[in-house]
């Protein structure tokens, strides 16, 4: 395996580290900072290819939307409890 080769295989795992962690803290606030971080670093410093950046960019992105489509969900379901007593009147 040459440098280039190692390079990519340490900032992939890393980036993956950071994705783990993120489906841990998902909610918290800037919980995806960090690996939005780290695939940007990863890319502007040349050792992921653009092709990579935007399978993390899109994980990171479907991570993060699925916890949003949960919170709203949620706020949506408390509302319609909230309010269901009150069309009765």
């Amino acid at each position: 395996m040459n440098r280039e080769q190692m390079d990519n295989q340490a900032a992939t795992s890393w980036i993956a580290g950071e994705i783990k962690v993120l489906h841990r803290t998902i909610g918290q606030p800037n919980a995806s900072a960090a690996a939005r971080s780290v695939t940007t670093m990863a890319l502007v410093l040349g050792v992921i290819s653009l092709e990579q950046s935007k399978e993390f960019v899109a994980e990171i992105e479907s991570i993060v939307d699925a916890h949003r489509d949960q919170v709203l969900a949620a706020c949506r379901e408390k509302m319609t409890t909230i309010s269901a007593p009150h069309q009765n009147l």
